[in-house]
This record gives C-alpha cells, sequence and structure tokens, in this order.
C-alpha cells in the first residue's frame, strides 16, 4: 500500500467535503491577512492572483446564498399550502354529503378510493388525485360551489409547485457553479500556503498569521476505518443517532442534505419532541457541546426532517 503523506494533502479540500460557508471564512481571513501586510513585496505578489479567485469564489457564494432563500422560500410556500389539503378534502366531503348520501352512486364515484386516499402517495400523486377529484366534481350541478372551490385550491398549488421547481433549479444551477469556484479557492489557498512558507521560510511560524487554523479541524475517528457517523434521516420523519458521547465531548453536526434539518438532545429515544428544536441549515454545519445537550442525562441525539419528500443527511464528528 502507498503511504500517504499528510502534509502534501491539500488541508483546504479534503475528502471532497465541501463547506461553503467554512471557505468563505477561510479565504476572507486569508485575503485579509495578505492586504494587511502588503508592504512585504512578495506578500504583495500573491495578492493579484488571490483577489481574482476570492471575487469570483464570494461572488458565487452569494449567488448561492440567495437561491438557498429562494428554494428554501419556494418550498415552505408550497408545503404550507400542500399541508391543508387534508382539512380541505374532509370539508368538501361533507358539503358533498350535504348533496348525495355517503351510499349513493354519485358519492361513490367521487370518492371511489375513499377520502385518505387522495393525500397519499408523492407530491405530483396527490396533485393529479387533486385534480381528479374536480373533474368528478364538476359533472355534477349541484356541485358547482364546491368544484370552484377545489379547482382554485389547485390553481394555487399548481403555482406553488411550478415556482418550488423553479427555485430548485437555481439553487441546483448556483451549486455547480460554487463548486467550480470552491475547488479553485481551496486549490489557492494551499498555493499560498505553500508561498507564505517559503517567502518565511527562517520563521514559519509567521504562516499561521495567514489563515485560521481552527477552521482545519481534524476530527477524532469513531472507528478505525470512518471519522465520521453518517445519520441519514427519511422525509417527514425524527431519527436517532446511534452514538455515544460524554460531557467533555464537543460535537461537530454538519448537514450534507438540501434541506434544513432540526435536532435535540432527550434522557430516552422515545422522548416528545420539544417545541423549540435546534436548526441546521442546508449545507451548514454548527458545534454543540455534549454539556449544553444536557448530557450525561440527555444521552440520545434525535434529528427531525420536516420535509415532506428529501431524505436528509447529517455528519456528526467528534471535534
Amino acid at each position: 500500500m502507498k503511504r500517504k503523506y499528510m502534509r502534501l494533502q491539500n488541508p483546504f479540500l479534503l475528502k471532497g467535503k465541501r463547506n461553503y460557508k467554512r471557505m468563505a471564512m477561510q479565504s476572507t481571513y486569508n485575503y485579509n491577512a495578505l492586504h494587511d501586510n502588503a508592504d512585504n513585496q512578495k506578500v504583495h505578489e500573491l495578492i493579484a492572483h488571490t483577489d481574482q479567485v476570492y471575487q469570483i469564489y464570494h461572488a458565487q457564494y452569494d449567488i448561492w446564498n440567495s437561491a438557498q432563500g429562494d428554494s428554501t422560500g419556494g418550498t415552505k410556500n408550497f408545503i404550507d399550502l400542500f399541508v391543508e389539503a387534508p382539512e380541505k378534502i374532509k370539508h368538501w366531503q361533507h358539503k358533498i354529503i350535504d348533496v348525495f348520501s355517503e351510499n349513493s352512486p354519485e358519492f361513490v364515484t367521487i370518492f371511489s378510493k375513499g377520502r385518505n386516499d387522495i393525500y397519499k402517495g408523492t407530491q405530483e400523486q396527490q396533485l393529479s388525485k387533486l385534480q381528479a377529484l374536480a373533474i368528478h366534481v364538476k359533472k355534477y350541478p349541484g356541485l358547482v360551489a364546491i368544484h370552484e372551490e377545489i379547482n382554485a385550491y389547485n390553481e394555487e398549488l399548481s403555482v406553488a409547485y411550478k415556482n418550488k421547481g423553479i427555485s430548485q433549479d437555481g439553487k441546483n444551477k448556483s451549486s455547480d457553479a460554487l463548486d467550480i469556484a470552491y475547488d479553485a479557492m481551496g486549490e489557492l489557498l494551499f498555493s499560498n500556503m505553500l508561498a507564505l512558507t517559503i517567502i518565511f521560510i527562517k520563521n514559519t511560524d509567521v504562516v499561521e498569521h495567514y489563515f485560521d487554523f481552527s477552521l482545519l479541524r481534524n476530527p477524532k475517528k469513531q472507528s478505525e476505518e470512518d471519522n465520521a457517523y453518517i445519520l441519514a434521516i427519511p422525509a417527514n420523519s425524527k431519527k436517532t443517532a446511534d452514538i455515544s458521547f460524554s460531557t467533555d465531548d464537543t460535537l461537530l453536526l454538519v448537514n450534507n442534505g438540501t434541506k434544513s434539518i432540526s435536532f435535540y438532545a432527550a434522557a430516552t429515544a422515545d422522548a416528545a419532541t420539544p417545541t423549540t428544536l435546534s436548526e441546521i441549515a442546508a449545507g451548514e454545519e454548527l458545534e454543540v457541546t455534549a454539556a449544553s445537550l444536557g448530557a450525561p442525562a440527555n444521552k440520545f441525539l434525535i434529528f427531525v426532517n420536516t420535509d415532506l419528500t428529501e431524505v436528509g443527511e447529517v455528519e456528526i464528528l467528534l471535534i
């Protein structure tokens, strides 16, 4: 097996894991330090190339942040409207019963598989069933008002769903562009680190003033093979992390998914979900101490995914 020389590995681009916020912080730290020491001619020579890569990365990072907000807002608008469906369908059913009894052929035709079947399946399937409901109701003159209600709700849902898709596409495109800028920024930072080491070869401690080394974490290994615990949280559910931690531990929680994930600590795995939860935005990370989680009494770390369709993923590291 070929030996890996850790000192030759780029510490800003480890394992292909991209943390946009951390790269923004690290690049800003280096950018400011270079400009603060521009009176050194050799340091000054690093600034021109650094400025270009820095400006491109932060421009893409700003675009991505904006797209994240649009995507989150678009999804929330749709979900807020979509969750009203069960109550609306129940309301419409009662109105239909006022016209046709539950045993009538008309009622059975409208709700051939029962009311609950309409809000089962994927979002696309449920939207299709709601549209079919409107079509069935439209056949009966006595249900004109109900048809108008259903149709108006379907139109709102359709617009919200389309906007959600548009904002999601925008986020995906911005992520692709940011990934390219991220890798370029990481390579540039490593190049600057090596160049600064040569510049200050007789006093390499000076290089520490150009980087925030606290951002270059070295997580403790959970096992001989892995240095992180990965937890997948199914859509619209909560899941307990199968990890243990002591009161002196500090944990880094990284949201690798595309939607926000919430979490809380509890004394038992089946404890009721509290009303107030801590949140980790998509693509972001949060450092927490075990003490702040209430350890050792609270020994279970539980994550909540409120998105109705997407599986969430959280990476948990001891630092």
